[in-house]
């Protein structure tokens, strides 16, 4: 096969990728100016000009403790107001893309963040607007999904075309976009900022977030539904159709119905599994920017976004390269990728709990790198072990656990975090540690149910990839040696981030 027909299978290929990608740079372009925004308006809000210039003298060390302790608690507060109602609009999203077709529902999140950028710009733009208007954008991006439901809507497109044997290396790629977004983003970010202010962050966010949606609308082809939805009826009653609350019964059904083989119990234990790190992962995300600010690291806001673009790389670069490589050549199970993961976490937890300078912090990425074989797998584990119409659902679950996660991780760091950083500055991500040897060991009782059997039937997909949709085949004859006979009644189980 020649290099250009290669590369021309490949774009083929390429579906939901750049709309996950582009989502991600928008998000993590505009997560500092956002962070920093909040520091500084808590701080206007507290005390004078001379005071928020100067705070990281010591003679400013009460101020500092107040802005960190308000601009934490104002995080918290917006976090709350970005999950609540993306819980329950992801859930309609995905039972949507279930019913209706998996095309629309990638067009709401964007138009979400599009609208909490408005009001970043004119908290930016404006000293007069207070640090409360952080939340009235967070609950408009929720409202719309949020980045929860951006994920859950692309990974339930990437389900419905793509052939089973090569769901966990293609979710695992789709996911790395989320953090090649995190590498590309804080950098674009950086120089705006340094280079025009925070006011054009945002600019710059409506104008990423426009571009999904004709990315969408132009290039990305409709998915049908695996059951048609029903036809007919008055405006309203389509209207009452869209919006039945039976959809909210519908998709916590999924977890809880009962299946074959014990499918249930797997479905429940990948899910507590995923929601314990995703919790972890978030309160991380969420008291980092704080804990590199504070003494002994006093981290600028510059070398912070550097330190995140390189975890991000790092992390993008293991998913795109590292998970093909260990399932193609070791034939690793998922269920053994996504315990690396977990002990890589622990290890980058540890790590940065006790860090004391920049140095030191700078080793937290490496050390941490393979915890991005956390999630992947899990996600492609659940969609074998539901049915075709049942994926969007399934996904939407995933996600309302980390539209929680977002809340309770944010909460628990944030509570933790003020409270014990006077005795032990890293304590919160110590105690994070320890939280994840609970689903290291449930991983382990799945594992075990895999090598018996138990699990090992892979359920056909509803659809081929992209191309099999426009009727030619051209998946790999082979990515991983072919399971053995399925035991009756249940499909099988890939890992995760």
């Amino acid at each position: 096969m020649s290099l250009v027909s290669a590369a021309r299978r490949l774009a083929a290929s390429v579906t939901v990728e750049p709309v996950l990608l582009l989502f991600m740079v928008g998000s993590y372009m505009q997560y500092t100016a956002m962070q920093s925004l909040v520091y500084a308006k808590t701080c206007q809000g507290l005390f004078s000009p001379t005071v928020c210039n100067n705070l990281q003298l010591d003679e400013y060390s009460a101020e500092r403790d107040a802005v960190q302790d308000g601009a934490s608690y104002w995080m918290l507060y917006s976090n709350v107001a970005l999950a609540v109602p993306s819980v329950i609009s992801g859930i309609y999203l995905g039972t949507w893309s279930d019913v209706f077709g998996r095309k629309a529902p990638l067009l709401l999140p964007p138009l979400g963040q599009v609208l909490a950028a408005l009001v970043y710009m004119a908290m930016s733009a404006y000293d007069s607007v207070p640090v409360g208007f952080n939340v009235l954008a967070n609950l408009l991006a929720g409202l719309l999904g949020g980045f929860s439901s951006m994920i859950m809507c692309c990974m339930s497109y990437l389900s419905a075309v793509t052939v089973t044997r090569q769901r966990t290396t293609r979710v695992s790629v789709l996911e790395s976009m989320s953090f090649l977004g995190g590498f590309i983003g804080p950098f674009v970010g950086s120089a705006i900022f340094e280079g025009a202010g925070r006011t054009w962050n945002f600019t710059a966010l409506v104008i990423v977030n426009s571009a999904i949606v004709l990315y969408v609308v132009i290039r990305v082809p409709e998915v049908p539904p695996p059951r048609q939805p029903p036809a007919g009826g008055s405006a309203c009653q389509k209207l009452a159709r869209v919006f039945s609350l039976r959809y909210l019964w519908d998709a916590v059904r999924v977890a809880f119905k009962p299946r074959a083989d014990s499918g249930r119990r797997y479905i429940l234990m990948l899910l507590v599994v995923a929601f314990i790190i995703m919790i972890n992962t978030f309160g991380e995300n969420d008291v980092t920017y704080l804990y590199v600010k504070d003494a002994p690291i006093f981290l600028d806001d510059a070398l912070y976004d550097t330190y995140f673009s390189v975890k991000h790389a790092l992390s993008a670069g293991v998913l795109i390269l590292g998970m093909p490589l260990c399932r193609r050549f070791f034939d690793l199970r998922d269920t053994t990728l996504s315990a690396l993961g977990i002990i890589s976490k622990i290890l980058g937890l540890i790590w940065l709990g006790f860090t004391v300078n920049v140095g030191v912090l700078f080793c937290v990425p490496v050390v941490s790198m393979v915890s991005t074989f956390c999630i992947p797998p899990i996600r492609s584990l659940l969609s074998k072990l539901v049915e075709a119409d049942e994926q969007g659902r399934v996904f939407s679950l995933l996600m309302v656990a980390e539209s929680l996660c977002s809340v309770l991780g944010s909460a628990l760091y944030n509570s933790v975090y003020p409270a014990t950083r006077g005795w032990l500055h890293g304590l919160v991500f110590l105690l994070g540690a320890a939280t994840l040897l609970l689903p290291a060991g449930l991983l382990y009782y799945v594992h075990r149910r895999l090598r018996s059997g138990a699990v090992e039937r892979v359920q056909p997909p509803a659809a081929g990839d992209r191309e099999q949709l426009a009727g030619t085949d051209t998946a790999p004859a082979t990515e991983e040696a072919p399971p053995p006979p399925p035991p009756p009644g249940l499909a099988a189980v890939p890992a995760a981030l």
